[in-house]
């Protein structure tokens, strides 16, 4: 093993010796992010998601962290739970690292163990290519799972290729649930008029392209997202 590697694990060791956080889940189908596992709870208006407190534990070749509101950590305005590969963690110092993405960075600094203070910062030249797209960033929680689930410039260009001109919440929800552009293409060929909002609700309950054509095949008109969310139970 290289130096910078052996380097890095002692760090990482250093920081996330035995943390135990909650149970994650893995990422279902239709991957394109890098969302290893993830959950969101508690989520309040006004939290702050751009400083914040963290936990954090090792799990073999990823580093996963527990994000929170740091004024108002004992209310727990909200708690992401995220992990990302060893691979993109950038080691400072003993006590502090960062997670860089084309949206933005992810800076931490361990205070005590396992724990510390986070800070994220929107990356000045994707925030210009967004309102060049004519995406107001008026969400700073969906952006900031646009960070978590490394949403890049090309994702936003094929979507709009599709004819959909994307909020910054619907990014936000879309990544979040692992929607790939390949799922939002066709479930727009097979649904009338569906919108990216309805796409994303489709991907978090598991509904595959190939069940919506299983559906047409069997000669079910008019099919549309009311009809699927309410037969979602009935898919999986």
């Amino acid at each position: 093993m290289k130096f910078s590697q052996l380097l890095l694990l002692s760090v990482i060791t250093y920081l996330v010796p035995n943390l135990m956080i909650g149970q994650v889940s893995n990422v279902q189908k239709n991957v394109h992010n890098k969302l290893h596992s993830k959950s969101f709870n508690k989520y309040l208006p006004g939290a702050v998601v751009d400083s914040g407190y963290f936990n954090s534990k090792q799990e073999n070749e990823r580093i996963c962290f527990e994000l929170m509101d740091q004024v108002n950590r004992k209310k727990q305005h909200y708690i992401i739970e995220n992990c990302f590969a060893l691979s993109e963690v950038n080691v400072t110092s003993e006590s502090e690292i960062s997670i860089v993405r084309s949206s933005g960075a992810l800076m931490l600094n361990k205070n005590a163990g396992n724990s510390g203070d986070f800070t994220f910062v929107k990356n000045p030249e994707f925030v210009e290519f967004l309102k060049d797209e004519g995406i107001a960033l008026d969400n700073d929680l969906y952006y900031f799972k646009i960070f978590l689930g490394d949403l890049d410039k090309s994702y936003i260009l094929d979507i709009k290729k599709l004819d959909y001109q994307p909020t910054i919440t619907e990014l936000g929800r879309l990544v979040w649930h692992d929607t790939s552009i390949r799922y939002i293409q066709e479930m727009n060929e097979l649904i009338p008029n569906v919108d990216l909002g309805e796409i994303s609700i489709l991907s978090a309950k598991n509904i595959s392209v190939a069940k919506v054509q299983e559906i047409i095949d069997a000669g079910v008109e008019h099919i549309d997202f009311h009809t699927l969310k309410r037969m979602a139970n009935q898919f999986n």
